[in-house]
């Protein structure tokens, strides 16, 4: 049986692809070629790969939904699921463009009655859900910082947590809820 050899260039970088049995090179690849696997093809033949890549999305875990569903009346809930779109990477703050967002700005963004947030926001605090963190103004001691934080054991956005905005909610429960 006569078969074809194919000539086969190698350039400076490239990987060579080498049939083991006979120790024959079959072909190369280099810098910018890709190497798809059957399992690969398939898979993408199936699924769109990185669905809504460059959208941003909040990581909510299933146990809390169900725990938020049951322990948190409707109100509460719909604001907390709310306020998914407000949580910023690394510590859970709530931000709107960047700047940290007290009760009114909360009101104004959710078209809600200022009110009924500061109820809520109040209601969902003592339920650990969120958490009221302040401190002072060394250039100006009258202001006090507020910030409003997401309990990450319930969402975060990314993957990666401050150990601080972790360590404001270890006494919440949420960690033992989940587990």
């Amino acid at each position: 049986m006569s078969r074809k050899t194919k000539e086969i260039e190698i350039k400076d970088g490239d990987y060579v692809i080498v049939n083991p049995n006979t120790g024959e090179f079959i072909d190369t690849y280099g810098e910018g070629d890709r190497i798809v696997h059957k399992e690969q093809d398939e898979y993408a033949q199936k699924y769109i790969i990185n669905f809504n890549k460059g959208e941003p999305f909040v990581k909510l875990y299933d146990k809390a939904v169900d725990i938020l569903r049951r322990k948190l009346s409707a109100t509460e809930f719909m604001l907390a699921i709310s306020l998914e779109k407000f949580v910023s990477y690394k510590d859970s703050i709530l931000r709107h463009n960047g700047k940290i967002m007290n009760m009114q700005d909360i009101a104004t963004e959710l078209d809600l009655d200022y009110g009924t947030v500061r109820r809520q926001v109040s209601s969902l605090t003592k339920k650990g859900v969120l958490g009221i963190h302040k401190t002072g103004c060394v250039d100006n001691p009258k202001i006090m910082v507020k910030a409003i934080t997401c309990n990450p054991y319930i969402y975060l956005r990314g993957n990666d947590i401050n150990k601080m905005s972790v360590a404001l909610f270890e006494k919440s429960g949420w960690d033992k809820l989940l587990n």
